[in-house]
């Protein structure tokens, strides 16, 4: 995991030398240091870490299908972490969007059946299905809840991150922006909601 975060690391490093000139680095790395950098990314670099261990985690105890469903619950925490650290509200549509994701994703994992004859399979077959109970919770503790925790923290880290970049209050504004806040637009996602 260290190496894959050097990777990234690496590359962005070097895009950015890449796609800017001296005079705009100068005046990005202005007024800056090492503890402004860690003022403002320190946590959401903290959380992004704890959501990979999570999500390593997870790799090793759920098996794909379940993975990439449950997943879809980063859409959800991203909306409810952007409306909770930058007030950014949704619309009546989005947000029936996003109760139809929790609810077929519940469908789908059968934690809602959807008739009496999946409802019965779900309860009489659910040790059946998934061997013994000790690998149920086993794959409860060890593979859904650090997922849904990895979710939580991804829209939280995404939320920290936009309300930085947009310099809202208690955040810091982007260089050259005379401490401005830029509104997002309406319904966008942040980073957090597509990794």
């Amino acid at each position: 995991m260290l190496v894959q975060e050097a990777v990234k690391f690496g590359i962005a490093g070097a895009l950015y030398l890449a796609g800017t000139g001296r005079a705009e680095r100068e005046r990005d790395l202005a007024g800056r240091s090492v503890r402004t950098w860690l003022a403002l990314a320190g946590l959401p670099a903290t959380l992004y870490t704890v959501q990979n261990v999570a999500s390593l985690m997870t790799y090793q105890n759920l098996e794909a299908l379940t993975f990439n469903v449950l997943d879809q619950t980063k859409t959800l925490s991203a909306a409810l972490s952007c409306y909770f650290v930058i007030g950014q509200r949704q619309s009546r549509m989005q947000v029936a969007a996003l109760c139809t994701l929790v609810f077929a994703t519940l469908v789908f994992e059968r934690i809602v059946p959807v008739g009496l004859r999946d409802a019965l399979r779900g309860i009489l077959g659910a040790r059946s299905s998934r061997g013994s109970l000790a690998g149920a919770g086993r794959r409860a503790t060890h593979g859904v809840a650090p997922l849904l925790a990895a979710s939580l923290i991804s829209g939280l880290a995404g939320a920290l991150t936009q309300r930085v970049m947009q310099g809202a209050p208690g955040g810091a504004s982007r260089a050259g922006d005379g401490g401005r806040r830029r509104p997002a637009p309406r319904g966008t996602p942040t980073s957090s909601a597509w990794r």
